[in-house]
């Protein structure tokens, strides 16, 4: 019994010195893409990794031991971020924070990058504005009818004499003129110039959004090749998640059929994703939650199952936070409208669209092995969300982000979280791991994140 009792021990101290060097060599990747409002380098991505830090610690006693640690940043050559790592914790493997920095692309904006926008806001009707810009639309109507009534007061101003009367007037125009000037200067073109230029594709923008994706497609593929990472997440807040998506369905389109090894295989996973496909195309069919929650555990199936095959995707989950995605049939600067961009499949939706001429989102690949030539299935160019998983934040009332399923589809999951912040007020757009009172976001950000996925089975 003594023997027995011994022989267990070491069992058990041998399987716990293996499951801590496989939790070292198992790591997580976290790249943190910035929203508009010209921030710092590092500024995002410190508050980020520090409320994550935080909000596991609350969750998990495990965690309270962990630090993050700054180190070089030999993925990005613009030497002005860094990396931040988690360290790991007796459920979690170490955790590397990414930034991908981007503002320093939309410098020097001009009132004519959004001035298509106000024009669009302008001559659009209340119902026909989306609900979460219906404030912007309210407030641009009572700026220049107040602009108006101010001026029409001036000019009916009888003068005393005539100089003094010219010169107050000149000056209060020249005063409301500069205070207007001054109010679109900070709100919308230091917030809005940003978005303007990057959803715009004309001649003056293309090569800001050219280098902007440039650099993140970089980035992204280091950090495939590096061969530290079993998993990379994708983290993109306001216009941060816009470029994100255009970062996924760029970096798909290189990879999505290029296998490191085609190994005869059932590809059940693929077929069950198939099946949500079909499902999600139904006429009959009703999104729900729960449909969002069964399409993600599918995801994740076949996931895995493409890394068995040797494809080198790592991208397991994309979190988009407060994101205009909501309303880009609205903000789109595109020509041709939205729903065809979909229907072309320039604009990846969640689940697939189905292949027309095979109806799946895969098509047949046919590979000569020396055991003979067989055909395998492989998704086509905008079946990424096949295999990474679509998670959306938002407040209720941000007036930026809001329900992304509306137009992507029902396997992205939705969350919103209900918070008394006047629209006025950004609707918390700026809050969403920063709001010490409140604390809903950041929680539902970690479930997203889910750093402890596939090394709670080692515990």
């Amino acid at each position: 019994m003594l023997r027995s009792g011994i022989i267990f021990r070491i069992f058990f101290v041998i399987f716990t010195a293996l499951k801590r060097c496989i939790m070292e060599l198992k790591r997580n990747a976290v790249v943190v893409i910035h929203g508009i409002g010209d921030p710092r380098p590092m500024d995002t991505l410190r508050n980020f990794v520090a409320a994550v830090q935080k909000c596991l610690g609350k969750q998990d006693i495990a965690e309270l031991k962990s630090v993050i640690r700054s180190k070089p940043d030999k993925m990005d050559s613009g030497f002005e971020t860094r990396m931040l790592r988690l360290s790991r914790s007796r459920k979690r493997a170490p955790t590397d924070f990414y930034e991908f920095y981007w503002a320093h692309h939309m410098k020097d904006n001009k009132f004519s990058d959004f001035s298509a926008w106000i024009y669009k806001l302008l001559r659009t009707s209340g119902k026909e504005v989306p609900a979460n810009l219906k404030s912007i639309w309210v407030m641009l109507r009572v700026m220049i009818v107040i602009s108006v009534l101010i001026f029409a007061a001036i000019l009916c101003i009888k003068p005393f004499q005539a100089f003094y009367s010219w010169l107050t007037s000149l000056s209060a125009v020249a005063l409301i003129a500069s205070a207007v000037l001054w109010f679109l200067k900070r709100i919308f073109l230091s917030l809005a110039g940003d978005a303007g230029r990057y959803f715009t594709p004309s001649a003056c923008n293309v090569e800001s959004r050219f280098e902007i994706r440039r650099k993140g497609i970089e980035l992204l593929r280091s950090l495939h090749a590096c061969g530290k990472y079993d998993r990379i997440i994708l983290v993109g807040h306001s216009l941060g998640s816009v470029i994100g998506y255009d970062l996924l369905r760029l970096l798909w389109c290189e990879v999505h059929d290029t296998f490191g090894k085609t190994e005869r295989i059932r590809q059940a996973a693929l077929k069950q994703v198939d099946r949500y496909a079909k499902e999600a195309a139904g006429v009959d069919f009703k999104p729900s939650a729960k449909f969002a929650a069964k399409f993600q555990e599918a995801q994740r199936a076949c996931f895995h199952e493409y890394r068995s095959m040797g494809l080198n995707w790592l991208i397991s989950d994309f979190i988009t936070i407060g994101s205009p995605l909501c309303n880009m049939d609205f903000l789109s600067g595109s020509k041709i409208p939205f729903q065809t961009l979909v229907k072309d499949r320039e604009y990846p939706c969640c689940p697939p669209l189905n292949d027309e001429p095979g109806n799946a989102v895969y098509y047949l690949k046919h590979e000569v092995l020396p055991s003979g030539s067989w055909s395998f299935k492989t998704l086509h160019h905008a079946g990424v969300f096949a295999v990474t998983r679509w998670t959306n934040i938002f407040f209720t009332h941000d007036f930026i982000g809001g329900r992304v399923s509306r137009l992507f589809g029902p396997g992205v999951k939705d969350i919103e979280i209900k918070k008394p912040v006047s629209r006025l007020l950004l609707g918390g757009h700026t809050m969403y791991w920063t709001d010490k009172e409140d604390e809903k976001a950041i929680r539902q950000i970690c479930r997203a994140l889910n750093l402890k996925e596939d090394t709670e089975q080692l515990s």
